[in-house]
């Protein structure tokens, strides 16, 4: 059976509730954050510490954003159905170019080496950005029982994080077989939100914040931005 771990918070930060969240990652002291919806899916970069919005990039009208990664100083967009990766300089946040993408753009995350894209179903994409070819198809699922709806990802000490569409849940994939390692209850967070907002929907962006080695989650029109991780089972006392 898989672990159920709770996640336990540690602080909280105030979330723009209109941002219709679809990707979010931490870098060098800034977040940044993908937002949805066909005519309002924009790019933010804000400076975590005071939440100071420093640069914005809006996205043509025709483009729906989703996930987001940062690799090799540069910033990947990925847009649901249009088959575009949307690549930009950092910090400045300045367009550079695109990649064309033939399936669907849900979530993002990179190790290194890949860019490890979601397309909606129980596969994950290893692309090699610079050739532009795909490396690797990995399976996700738990034993033989696929995993479907991978959301944002993000990629952490040799596991896949992935937030599972319409699930309060983050599961955690082994890079190499696909298996489901472990799973995150996050519907106390959803809960919290809407207690703020009745409008907060589904969570979908998650990150790693480096200088607590801790986990921000937030969701599509949620009030807050949460931080904290997942918490292992008490050990069972000595026999």
């Amino acid at each position: 059976m898989v672990p159920l771990l709770p996640y336990k918070i540690v602080n909280t930060y105030s979330h723009d509730p209109n941002n219709f969240t679809q990707g979010l990652t931490w870098h060098k002291g800034y977040l940044y954050e993908s937002t949805g919806l066909y005519g309002e899916s924009r790019l933010f970069q804000r400076n975590f510490r005071d939440n100071q919005l420093l640069r914005e990039a809006i996205l043509d009208s025709s483009l729906f954003g989703e996930g987001i990664a940062i690799y090799q100083n540069q910033l990947y967009q990925l847009t649901w159905k249009e088959g575009i990766i949307l690549v930009y300089d950092l910090p400045t946040l300045t367009w550079s170019h695109q990649l064309y993408w033939e399936r669907e753009g849900w979530g993002i995350c990179q190790n290194g080496e890949h860019l490890i894209l979601s397309d909606g179903t129980n596969q994950l994409y290893f692309l090699d950005p610079h050739t532009q070819t795909v490396d690797k198809i990995l399976k996700v699922k738990y034993y033989d029982q696929p995993i479907f709806q991978l959301n944002d990802l993000e990629y952490i000490d040799n596991k896949i994080y992935a937030n599972v569409l319409n699930k309060d849940q983050i599961i955690t994939i082994n890079p190499d077989n696909g298996q489901v390692l472990e799973t995150i209850d996050i519907s106390n967070l959803r809960q919290i939100a809407r207690s703020y907002d009745s409008q907060a929907g589904v969570c979908n962006g998650i990150c790693y914040y480096p200088i607590r080695g801790t986990l921000l989650i937030t969701g599509k029109n949620w009030p807050i931005l949460f931080e904290g991780g997942a918490t292992p089972p008490p050990s069972p006392p000595p026999m």
